[in-house]
């Protein structure tokens, strides 16, 4: 009788050694749940960098687009007369043709500008009317957000402010009688999720010249 109740000890469990293999299921558990964890995270992450670089190529085509299409108008007349193209380092403003959608087609006048606080890239559009003389008529315009923040966004402008001076990069662009030859824009991400490559783009400067005396927005010789 004796010999059957040490084997009956025997077939069973100490304490010690359920307390050793719940330690060990414990620790198996926590790296599975810490692989999860980590797989998760990677994942998320890689979602979000690829809309960020969705959203770099969408903005630099949408850019690239407007800039190369700026359209020549002048502000007055004669001696005072200057090119409706200024800008600084952070943001500029210009006029281009947009289509038919989301607005009603002609000429629009155009802004990008970053927000000081929050960092986000925003476009403002607005009708061009003929009685418009400067770009303030512009200021209570809707806006409309391009980049989510944080980012540090910057424009410069390549081209001679002054008659006979070398062209060279300004960062503001103001009272001109002619646009710059080139517009850069930089963006600098804060969270450093995305390298953002800079964008050059040179606004288009060869259009017919007779465009500049239509009356009617959206009439121009070269288009006939």
């Amino acid at each position: 009788m004796s010999t059957d109740i040490r084997r009956g000890r025997q077939a069973g469990f100490t304490l010690v050694e359920v307390v050793i293999a719940m330690t060990i299921l414990s620790i198996i558990l926590a790296i599975i749940l810490g692989g999860i964890r980590v797989a998760t995270h990677a994942w998320w992450a890689g979602i979000s960098r690829v809309e960020d670089a969705s959203s770099m190529v969408v903005v630099h085509g949408l850019l690239r687009r407007l800039i190369s299409r700026a359209y020549p108008l002048v502000w007055g007349e004669d001696d005072t007369a200057r090119t409706a193209f200024e800008g600084d380092e952070k943001g500029f403003r210009f006029a281009v043709f947009m289509p038919p959608y989301p607005d009603k087609p002609g000429l629009h006048l155009i802004e990008f500008s970053a927000t000081p606080n929050d960092g986000r890239l925003m476009m403002a559009r607005t009708p061009y009317e003929p009685e418009m003389t400067e770009f303030a008529a512009t200021e209570s315009t809707k806006r409309s957000v391009l980049l989510e923040g944080p980012f540090h966004v910057g424009f410069s402008y390549f081209g001679s402010p002054s008659r006979g001076e070398p062209p060279a990069w300004h960062e503001a662009w103001r009272d001109q009688t002619s646009p710059p030859q080139l517009v850069r824009l930089s963006v600098v991400d804060t969270n450093n999720r995305l390298q953002w490559p800079e964008l050059v783009v040179a606004p288009r400067l060869d259009m017919n010249m007779a465009c500049l005396g239509s009356d009617v927005p959206g009439e121009c010789p070269v288009n006939k």
